[in-house]
C-alpha cells in the first residue's frame, strides 16, 4: 500500500544531452540513499505557469513518486511504497 509523503528530498540525476533526457539516479531521504534501478514513467504537467516533472521510480524494493518543480528546482517525494 502506498503512503503519501510530500517531503523535500535530494535527487541525483543523469543528464543525457544527446537524447535530451534526464533520469533520477538516486534519492536521499531520511539519511538514506536509494539507488534507482528503473524509471517506470515520466510525464510533465503545469501548475499555473510552472512546469512540473513527475517520475515513478524504484530501487527494486521501494517505489517512489517524485515531483520536480522547474521554478524552484526542488524535488518532492510525493508517495512511497515498499514491496514486502
Amino acid at each position: 500500500m502506498s503512503e503519501a509523503i510530500h517531503e523535500s528530498v535530494s535527487v541525483a540525476l543523469w543528464s543525457n544531452h544527446a537524447a535530451h533526457s534526464i533520469m533520477p539516479y538516486s534519492v536521499y531521504w531520511h539519511g538514506r540513499r536509494y539507488l534507482i534501478t528503473k524509471v517506470g514513467f515520466h510525464h510533465t504537467y503545469r501548475e499555473g505557469r510552472v512546469l512540473m516533472h513527475m517520475f515513478s521510480v524504484t530501487d527494486g524494493n521501494t517505489f517512489f513518486k517524485l515531483m520536480f518543480d522547474t521554478e524552484t528546482l526542488f524535488w518532492t517525494l510525493v508517495e512511497v511504497e515498499t514491496v514486502h
